[in-house]
């Protein structure tokens, strides 16, 4: 440990001798090291890192897709109430949901709060494999027309409007200027859909403040709006090409019945993962390897400066061997040198 100590003293004053040197390796060190890892996080955020549900690798987004001839400026538009029920019925899916956005105007003892919210149906939360981190999810009669006036609120807007209160289940809040009962809170972090990871057309808000049911005709018809997107859960082992060929035979069967409307039933089933990663993936991955090109350059140039200066360092080493040190000892030293210079780059790179 001591002569340990003794290397690490002979290494900074060496280094601080040699200024100009000292100064190079490490800001060479901190620009290969600090650039990897900003891509880095950014790619293991985007690309790597676990998405916050239970299987995410079933859950899938059934889009539908615009006419060919159409030029919209995009690609994806809404399902109608219609087409939704018909998919509840598909054999690929083992639940499937509905959403849209809309915002509410939260009234009562307090200021007045507009807020961003999503209208889902009942199996919503259960087909991303999410539960409110209080109280529960919708049931199925919410659904229904008339059906109970219910609300599950966000984590954020639980701790800043209601303090965190456990008591808020149960509770009647005041939205639109009707009463809802607060049935859940949802756990923080929690926030599907956002709106970057969306299509354009869908007026997604960046995070949901509330959950409220979606509201489905008993009996839709065709002529209803056209404003829902569809989230589904695959069964278990169904991969999504089987789900993409069902998609195929029911808007196919979708051009026959309604011949008025043909071909603006196609559909692109798109994994979750892959529509949260969006047309970045290429990039990000083409950064990341630039970046350990960047990486790569930066060590083998410190390298270079290590070698060049220990070959300017022979005498001194030849002397400290004439006296008695060993080649371990030498290997000690210039490892020393070299993890002063690693850690000054490390340091430099984290604070800027």
């Amino acid at each position: 440990m001591l002569q340990l100590v003794e290397d690490l003293k002979y290494a900074a004053r060496l280094h601080r001798k040699a200024l100009g040197f000292t100064i190079v390796a490490v800001s060479t060190l901190a620009l290969g090291t600090g650039a990897s890892t900003a891509v880095f996080s950014a790619v293991n955020a985007v690309l790597l890192k676990p998405l916050p549900y239970s299987e995410p690798e079933r859950i899938v987004i059934p889009w539908r897709l615009a006419s060919k001839d159409a030029n919209l400026g995009y690609d994806e538009i809404p399902w109608g109430a219609v087409n939704f029920q018909r998919m509840l019925k598909m054999q690929s899916f083992e639940s499937a949901a509905s959403f849209k956005s809309d915002s509410f105007n939260l009234s009562g003892a307090d200021e007045p709060l507009q807020l961003a919210g999503l209208r889902v149906s009942s199996g919503f939360f259960h087909t991303l494999g999410v539960q409110p981190l209080l109280g529960r999810a919708f049931s199925t009669s919410g659904d229904r027309p008339g059906g109970a006036k219910q609300v599950i609120l966000s984590d954020h807007l639980w701790q800043t409007r209601f303090h965190g209160d456990s008591g808020i289940l149960g509770r009647g809040i005041h939205l639109n200027g009707m009463s809802y009962r607060v049935i859940g809170v949802m756990p923080a972090g929690f926030e599907f859909p956002r709106a970057e990871e969306m299509p354009a057309c869908f007026d997604f808000p960046h995070a949901a403040d509330i959950w409220i049911p979606l509201t489905l005709p008993a009996a839709p018809q065709p002529g209803d709006p056209d404003d829902l997107a569809v989230v589904g859960r695959l069964r278990p082992g169904v991969p999504i090409a089987s789900a993409q060929a069902e998609m195929n035979v029911f808007t196919a069967s979708m051009d026959r019945e309604f011949p008025d409307s043909k071909g603006w039933f196609h559909s692109r089933v798109t994994g979750l993962a892959a529509q949260v990663a969006g047309d970045s993936r290429k990039p990000l991955l083409l950064i990341l390897g630039a970046a350990g090109v960047l990486l790569l350059i930066a060590f083998v140039n410190v390298a270079n400066l290590l070698l060049t200066r220990a070959l300017g360092r022979r005498n001194e080493f030849a002397l400290r061997a004439a006296l008695g040190a060993g080649k371990a000892t030498l290997v000690r030293q210039l490892l020393t040198e070299s993890i002063l210079l690693s850690l000054g780059g490390d340091g430099w790179s984290s604070a800027g």
